[in-house]
């Protein structure tokens, strides 16, 4: 399997044939230590929330185009549960096939609430 550009290649999830994960996970540790020193440090909180406010943004456009009414409104929460479901993923070394599932899920019962 040839090499991705950032010099890594994906390796086998053991239990999981034919399943490709990343062989060091921690870089996505990352945002979440921003947030969680940004609670401490208030001289990150600027930039915790311009992220946060770009994710709400892309949200907001993915609802829009998927016809979601009140897209803008509800972007922070589908924001909230993705991020939640990655933590997840992360706290306990599992795939996070979920997050597309509970974003399409969230989309499909806001457009027909």
């Amino acid at each position: 399997m040839p090499d991705r550009r950032d010099g890594h290649r994906p390796s086998l999830r053991h239990g999981r044939p034919g399943r490709r994960v990343h062989p060091d996970r921690t870089q996505h540790l990352a945002p979440f230590e921003l947030y969680i020193q940004a609670g401490r440090d208030e001289r990150l909180r600027t930039a915790a929330e311009q992220s946060f406010a770009a994710y709400d943004r892309l949200v907001t456009r993915i609802f829009t185009g998927l016809g979601v009414p009140d897209a803008e409104r509800l972007a922070s929460s589908a924001v909230a549960l993705i991020f939640g479901l990655q933590l997840r993923s992360l706290a306990t070394g599992r795939p996070a096939e979920e997050l597309v599932d509970a974003f399409l899920l969230l989309a499909r019962g806001v457009q027909n609430a």
